[in-house]
Order: structure tokens, then sequence, then C-alpha cells
């Protein structure tokens, strides 16, 4: 009788141990996976801030339209940040964050439209786009501040783990 007692304590101990084992593994899987979000997603908030950047010189008059273009291919703006993983890691691991990621990219959109509405201003020769910088500022301001809001949410699962 002894003896299946031991056995039986052994194998709860055992099966206690490797739930415990599971469970540290599980948390630092997400742990890693959460500061790959946090990285990749700070790397493409700046990367869509500075892409705008030549652009609102262009706006300015300080450059013309293929100076701002070939600063951008020069610099690779953009290149470097992995969007689709981004993208699939809160698809996937933190579905909870799809709200703020919408409004993010709802901003980013924004922005994108400002810059198109002054390219095509720029084709058709209108050169002086003063009157676009006010809003591309107040959009990048918007997704600054959108960015930081997803950034603090992206925190806020970390130390759920």
């Amino acid at each position: 009788m002894s003896v299946w007692l031991s056995n039986r304590a052994s194998a709860n101990r055992l099966s206690l141990q490797l739930a415990h084992e599971r469970d540290l593994k599980s948390q630092e899987a997400r742990r890693v996976r959460v500061e790959e979000l946090y990285l990749l997603a700070s790397a493409w908030i700046i990367a869509v801030l500075t892409y705008s950047l030549p652009y609102l010189r262009v706006m300015k008059g300080d450059l013309s339209y293929n100076q701002a273009l070939d600063i951008t291919n020069s610099t690779g703006a953009g290149s470097g940040v992995d969007f689709k993983r981004l993208e699939m890691l809160i698809h996937i691991y933190f579905s909870e964050l799809r709200g703020t990621f919408a409004a993010l990219l709802e901003v980013r959109d924004r922005t994108n439209s400002i810059l198109s509405a002054h390219r095509e201003n720029y084709r058709q020769g209108e050169i002086n786009g003063t009157q676009f910088v006010a809003p591309l500022l107040a959009a990048q301001a918007a997704f600054e501040s959108v960015g930081e809001s997803f950034k603090s949410a992206v925190i806020a699962r970390e130390r759920e783990i």
C-alpha cells in the first residue's frame, strides 16, 4: 500500500511539474512574440513618419518631386520593416489589438491620401503645395499619437504575461 501511495504521489508531482514547465515555455514564447511585435510596430511607425518628410519639403518648395523620389529611393524608406509579419502577429496571436491597429491603419491611409492629392496636383503643374502642409502635419501627429497608443497596448499585453 505504501509503495502504491508513493508512486501515486510521485506521478502527481511529475504531472504538476510538467504542467508548470509547459506553462513557463508558453509564457516565454508569448513574451518573445510580444517583444517582436513591439519592435516591428515601432520600426514601422518610424518608417511611415519618415517616408513623408521629403514630400513635406516638396510641398514647402524646398525640393522638386524628383529630388524627393531620389531621397526616398536612396534611403529605402520603409524597407527592412516586415509589415506582413507585423500583421500576422496581430491577427494570429494578439487579436485583441486589432481595433487599435485598424485605427492606426486608418490614420496612415489619411496621410497617404494627402500625399496622393499633392502628387496629383504636382503632376498637373501646381508646384506650390503649401495647402497640403498643415493637413499632412496634422495627419502625421495623429498617426504618431495613435501609434503611441498602439505601442502602449502592446506593452499592456506584455505585462499580462
